[in-house]
């Protein structure tokens, strides 16, 4: 099983990058604007060469109730049915958190041979845990938002 995230490696966030500016941040705003994010074309082509040969799962840290708007983004692009998991709503954890647990219950590095993931905090925890992760997505992308709580 091959695991991507969604903002920053499939969908350019950078343009709702101004919501996480002010303190306190704009989770709500920052999320509802996902509907307009552009395709990160070089993420849609490693996980259409992954789905090709491999069970591909996404893992987000986005909250439950974007699940819809998710799927409608996916199909609007090109993207195959996948499996989603999200954060549930009203999980204010770190991104690091919410996303290892959901790749244990994946049936962890056993299981999930391999993750694109754009946030470096993400990244090391996932390492840590014995999974092999892949730097994906534009290289100025927020590191915010692969960290979000929900809002």
């Amino acid at each position: 099983m091959i695991a991507f995230d969604i903002d920053g490696v499939l969908a350019d966030a950078r343009h709702r990058e101004h919501h996480l500016v002010s303190r306190p941040k704009n989770w709500t705003a920052f999320f509802d604007a996902a509907a307009q994010d552009e395709v990160i074309e070089a993420g849609r082509t490693a996980l259409l060469q992954a789905w090709r040969h491999d069970h591909v799962v996404l893992v987000s840290g986005r909250p439950e109730r974007l699940r819809t708007l998710t799927q409608a983004w996916l199909a609007r692009h090109g993207f195959p049915s996948l499996d989603i998991h999200l954060r549930a709503d009203g999980d204010h954890r770190p991104a690091p958190v919410v996303k290892s647990e959901i790749l244990a219950a994946l049936g962890g590095p056993a299981v999930v041979t391999r993750v694109h993931e754009d946030d470096p905090r993400v990244m090391m925890v996932l390492v840590q845990h014995g999974y092999q992760v892949v730097l994906a997505g534009p290289t100025d992308s927020c590191d915010d938002a692969a960290s979000a709580p929900e809002s």
